[in-house]
């Protein structure tokens, strides 16, 4: 009875372990990562488009694309946003030694790679920056 009783509650977290991690997974803006190391491909979501916004909370431009960026994603219900913090904590001005940048060769920010609904690489660099900006100024969230 013990036993049974334990794989039920074994059982139970599992599924609201798995329930919580979709949840997540969904989120429209989620940061990924602050300076580690990691794999953007396991936060693709398949049917949606995955923005990721490579930044530093050091970088003025950064900083004043987030805003609107945001507001793009929460109005499209086709988008979803990975925010990649270059900077490990602790860590004053952008850490361009940090092993994320390093991992993905950032020398400057910010910097996109954008994912379609079937979790391919579409855009990236400058034809992502271009791309969003388009899609900014046409939604009237941002000047040319």
């Amino acid at each position: 009875m013990l036993a049974r009783t334990f794989w039920t509650v074994v059982g139970t977290l599992v599924l609201v372990g798995a329930h919580y991690a979709s949840e997540v997974n969904q989120a429209k803006v989620l940061v990924v990562t602050h300076g580690d190391r990691v794999n953007i491909s396991d936060h693709v979501v398949r049917g949606k488009v995955t923005i990721f916004d490579f930044y530093s909370e050091y970088c003025p431009p950064c900083r004043r694309i987030a805003g609107p960026l945001e507001k793009l994603v929460n109005g499209n219900p086709k988008l979803l946003l990975r925010k990649v913090d270059l900077n490990r904590p602790g860590v004053k001005g952008i850490d361009w030694r940090s092993p994320v940048a390093r991992q993905y060769g950032i020398s400057g920010v910010p910097y996109f790679i954008m994912f379609d609904e079937q979790g391919k690489v579409t855009h990236k660099g400058d034809e992502a920056m271009e791309l969003l900006i388009k899609w900014l100024v046409e939604r009237g969230l941002i000047r040319e």
